[in-house]
């Protein structure tokens, strides 16, 4: 509250998001933007092992992705409070409440000069490990079928996708892409995990 003029300057009020005037020449516009990483990947690693013992093989897939920043909006917007309606409600800026990382509720109603700017309050180191499958399969030939000359080959199992992922970013899934853009995760569908039952036969 102590800020009202200068925000009233940049033609905010308290409570809205507040932008760095980096050039610095009294309004925030394309000429305060700057790079703050890459997108892409600098490296990616996998490691697949398979394990055999008495019967039972078990398949362990992971994967990981490291050196790039992505993008991902907690509550978006200040101005769609339905977004996120009990983020802002129980964190959003007030005169009671001027301690926050969140912003005041705004209506749609509210017109602002930066509505909607993407900024790196939202960004976040994107580097990642996911354990991505897991298989334990059992061969039936060793044992239960081992007389029965139709099948050459028989075997029972369990696929498990997509189990855990180890991230710092506050998201769902880090491989999503929010609105389809490269490198934006907000409001991606997360890939869910499934598990399966498996049935191979070699004739």
């Amino acid at each position: 509250l102590d800020e009202v003029e200068e925000a009233l300057s940049y033609g905010y009020r308290p409570g809205d998001m507040k932008y760095a005037d980096l050039t610095p020449d009294g309004k925030i516009d394309d000429n305060d933007r700057y790079v703050l990483g890459r997108i892409m990947p600098r490296h990616e690693f996998s490691l697949v092992n398979t394990f055999y013992f008495k019967g039972f093989s078990l398949m362990i897939d992971i994967m990981a992705k490291t050196g790039f920043w992505t993008y991902c909006g907690r509550w978006d917007t200040q101005y769609l409070v339905t977004d996120n309606a009990h983020v802002t409600a129980n964190y959003g800026w007030t005169p009671d409440r001027q301690n926050t990382l969140v912003p005041a509720n705004r209506t749609t109603g509210d017109a602002y000069p930066m509505n909607g700017l993407f900024d790196d309050s939202h960004a976040y180191k994107g580097d990642y490990l996911k354990i991505r499958n897991i298989s334990l399969s059992y061969d039936l030939k060793r044992d239960l079928l081992r007389n029965v000359k139709f099948f050459r080959g028989a075997s029972v199992g369990v696929l498990a996708e997509n189990i855990y992922t180890l991230t710092a970013i506050p998201a769902l899934d880090p491989e999503g892409q929010g609105w389809g853009q490269i490198g934006n995760i907000s409001n991606s569908y997360p890939i869910p995990m499934t598990i399966s039952g498996t049935l191979k036969l070699t004739f």
